[in-house]
């Protein structure tokens, strides 16, 4: 006898909690209880979003607000977010923010600086 499936919410946090590894589609669809057909399914209609492009964003999301929280190396970042390397994250997030990492986190704490000057 199969698992039921999850629910969406049941089914978001699971996606949710395993972000962070190195984990293939068929083994979150299997880990689900689901063919890998249902599990795309559901996940585009929790998410509205076919899994590889949502949870390449959500990544990126995870490590930009990473990047304004601290000062860890963006190696650790790209880790802790489930990127396989710098490179990649490097990558995806010039690709949605439009600069690097380490530009965007310059930025930042400059205008943190400002900020706390005019207080």
């Amino acid at each position: 006898m199969s698992k039921p499936h999850p629910s969406n919410a049941d089914f978001r946090q699971q996606i949710v909690r395993n972000i962070n590894r190195k984990v293939t589609l068929v083994a979150l669809a299997r880990e689900m209880g689901m063919s890998l057909t249902q599990f795309k399914q559901q996940f585009h209609s929790t998410f509205g979003a076919p899994p590889h492009r949502w949870m390449t964003l959500y990544r990126t999301l995870l490590a930009h607000s990473m990047l304004l929280e601290g000062d860890k190396p963006i190696a650790q970042i790209a880790h802790e977010c489930g990127f396989g390397s710098s490179s990649l994250l490097i990558r995806h997030f010039r690709k949605t923010f439009g600069i690097p990492p380490q530009k965007y986190r310059q930025l930042h704490s400059h205008r943190q600086t400002i900020r706390g000057l005019k207080r």
